[in-house]
């Protein structure tokens, strides 16, 4: 999906249902719940948008490897090692001029797995495939107003009312 803030509604439907297709031709699966804003470039209307269509978890990453400016795989490759801590979301392109991400891959992730670390879906990340019945929410990194509202059936406007917060667009970890 190509982000742009002008879009219409039905635009932005569109786009969704484009992507969402093109994932399950190559994967089978879905990427419903989770959603990745293009160039992490999003605001409240967008984030209602993509929550109506089923997109309830906004995913951000915790380490962007600004591949696509077409670094070397060393570089990218130092830039996620220097940067990695336990949860991290690492952003990696592949295409649109990022020559070195094929072969950084595989290089990381037998760092990582070398220095103890494993790697999971972002769902297992977040945990989301467990109820959180009956306790005190904790914000996580990448939660949105929305996302939250939805799981506790509440409006937006009463969750942002109840704790305060006044910006839509940002909630503090």
């Amino acid at each position: 999906m190509y982000y742009n803030p002008t879009i219409s509604t039905a635009e932005t439907k569109k786009q969704l249902q484009q992507t969402e297709d093109a994932l399950r031709e190559l994967t089978g699966k879905s990427s419903k719940p989770l959603f990745r804003p293009p160039y992490g470039d999003y605001n409240a209307s967008v984030l209602q948008r993509v929550g109506d269509a089923g997109y309830s978890h906004t995913i951000m990453w915790t380490i962007d490897t600004i591949d696509w400016r077409g670094d070397s795989s060393q570089t990218i490759i130092q830039r996620v090692t220097s940067k990695v801590r336990p949860g991290a979301i690492i952003l990696m392109h592949t295409g649109a001029g990022a020559s070195g991400t094929l072969k950084a891959l595989t290089s990381i992730i037998n760092n990582l797995k070398a220095k103890g670390y494993r790697f999971v879906t972002v769902s297992q990340l977040l945990k989301l495939e467990t109820k959180q019945t009956g306790e005190k929410y904790i914000v996580r990194t990448a939660d949105t107003l929305y996302g939250i509202s939805k799981r506790y059936k509440i409006s937006v406007q009463q969750l942002a009312q109840a704790n305060n917060i006044k910006n839509l667009n940002l909630i503090i970890v």
